[in-house]
């Protein structure tokens, strides 16, 4: 029996009856020690009770936390990451190639690949990529160079003479894209290449829609003729598909099988490649095998500038146009526009005419910007005050 203080009064079992207590005597004398490791044992299973009760408090209490503390994110701001490409398909395509875990690198070439299947008309695997590429591990920055390039069959005269520039065959160059693709990938990549191009032969296995900016090119007086030789698969007839219109590429998807098994080479050196220069070649083309398997993306470094002190921009090289993007940036940075700069129309129309200005005078520029493979490029920036 204890005594044990209750609301601070002392307060004391009753005492058993003399029958019960001879009873509880026999049973504890039965079993000698019984009663203290019954009490030991009593005592460790509240001890284990709380030490676990705690410990699901302190969970739930860790879980609270983080979900409180959680990042939110605006309608336009994104925790891990963001894509931009010319169609909500192809942006979903980018999207899920990271949460799987791929790189940007990877995103942007998934996306790029579905593009040349939802606007064939803005890009395909016959023309070039240019990647800027910012490595936050060592905060440089690379530029990919994979534009089209020049035949070697070309005559030496093409340009000579043109007021306005002729359209045909004789203008089609060495495409870089692949080639873009593959250099991007091997020094960025996370996932499979293969797995890069899955989701758009998938897309390939459905009906394609005529978006209302391809049915504006291939319906424009200027493709008339020399877009007839893509009848019939984007025309009905002997007329050129309109918006809404669907169609099939299953040659364009058995393409995207093939580089995706066989990778680059299969372009540059295989079976894509000798039947495009055959097809080519056909209508007037001086595009050669040899052309294909000698061409090579360029990496370098990128341009850069600083901005407001705080902010740099970086930009590929010659004779890409970003230095002349930097050359009206730094311009227009001593102006020191703010909001008040259009806050009245007085205000705004000054905005607009210095904006209109170091424009004009960057266009003036643009026959400045040279080929450094081929000619000596020297790039530097002033102030506006000292231009």
């Amino acid at each position: 029996m204890q005594a044990i203080k209750k609301g601070g009064v002392n307060y004391k079992d009753p005492p058993l009856p003399p029958q019960q207590s001879r009873r509880l005597r026999r049973r504890t004398e039965s079993f000698p020690g019984t009663s203290g490791r019954a009490g030991v044992d009593m005592t460790t299973g509240r001890i284990c009770c709380l030490v676990l009760l705690t410990l699901g408090v302190l969970a739930a209490v860790v879980v609270l936390l983080v979900t409180l503390t959680q990042p939110k994110c605006g309608p336009q701001q994104y925790l891990h990451g963001a894509v931009a490409a010319d169609t909500e398909i192809c942006s979903n395509i980018s999207r899920d190639i990271l949460k799987r875990g791929g790189s940007a690198v990877d995103a942007a070439i998934a996306g790029l690949i579905c593009t040349s299947v939802m606007n064939p008309q803005s890009s395909g695997l016959g023309g070039g990529v240019v990647f800027t590429i910012y490595n936050a591990s060592t905060g440089t920055v690379e530029v990919i160079n994979a534009r089209e390039t020049a035949p070697q069959g070309i005559p030496s005269n093409l340009l000579s003479g043109c007021a306005r520039l002729p359209i045909g065959p004789q203008w089609i160059a060495v495409p870089g894209e692949i080639r873009g693709y593959e250099e991007a990938h091997k020094r960025y990549g996370r996932l499979p290449w293969k797995s890069l191009f899955e989701p758009t032969i998938e897309l390939l296995s459905h009906p394609l829609v005529v978006s209302p900016v391809m049915d504006k090119i291939i319906n424009h007086q200027n493709f008339s003729q020399v877009g007839r030789s893509l009848c019939p698969l984007i025309c009905d007839g002997q007329k050129f598909l309109t918006s809404g219109k669907t169609f099939r590429w299953p040659a364009l998807q058995k393409t995207l099988k093939i580089l995706a098994e066989n990778g680059a080479t299969a372009f540059y050196e295989g079976q894509i490649g000798k039947a495009l220069v055959e097809d080519i070649r056909k209508v007037g083309s001086v595009i050669s095998m040899e052309d294909l398997k000698a061409y090579k993306a360029e990496v370098s470094s990128a341009l850069n500038i600083t901005l407001n002190k705080n902010t740099t921009v970086f930009s590929p090289p010659p004779p890409l146009g970003g230095a002349v993007l930097l050359f009206i940036l730094k311009i227009l940075e001593e102006y020191k526009f703010h909001e008040a700069s259009l806050s009245t129309p007085k205000e705004k129309g000054e905005t607009y005419h210095i904006i209109a200005e170091a424009l004009k005078f960057g266009n003036m520029l643009k026959p400045e910007m040279k080929d450094p493979t081929f000619s000596e490029v020297k790039v530097s920036y002033c102030s506006a005050r000292e231009y």
